[in-house]
């Protein structure tokens, strides 16, 4: 599409399609400004150019919530068998020696008010 710009040459009389030259060359070099421009090429790319950014940040997210999600789960995960192991030790404890029960709590009410005493 042609650029629309301000028709400077008038008083010279040239031709229309001359005039149209002349004005598209010095609107091309930047040496006059432009007063509206019907089509710029140069926008449109930097918007697509924006627009395909936008997209790969938009999927750059979801991919990072996706793997965060993948980690919750394995962290939970880990956590269960974490609980399971120790359940499973106590459990063994408490078959093997009966006194352990009643040291474990008075150790477990001992260290809990040496590492947080408000708690208890």
């Amino acid at each position: 599409m042609r650029l629309v710009c301000p028709s400077i040459f008038a008083p010279y009389h040239m031709s229309h399609e001359l005039e149209w030259l002349v004005s598209d060359a010095f609107c091309l070099t930047g040496r006059i400004a432009c007063q509206e421009r019907i089509h710029n090429p140069g926008d449109n790319m930097r918007e697509g150019e924006a627009e395909k950014q936008f997209k790969a940040l938009q999927q750059e997210i979801a991919l990072a919530g996706e793997e965060l999600e993948a980690l919750r789960r394995n962290q939970r995960a880990m956590t269960d068998a974490l609980r399971l192991e120790v359940e499973t030790l106590l459990r063994c404890l408490k078959r093997l020696h009966p006194e352990f029960e009643e040291c474990f709590a008075a150790v477990r009410a001992e260290v809990a008010q040496e590492i947080n005493p408000e708690a208890v």
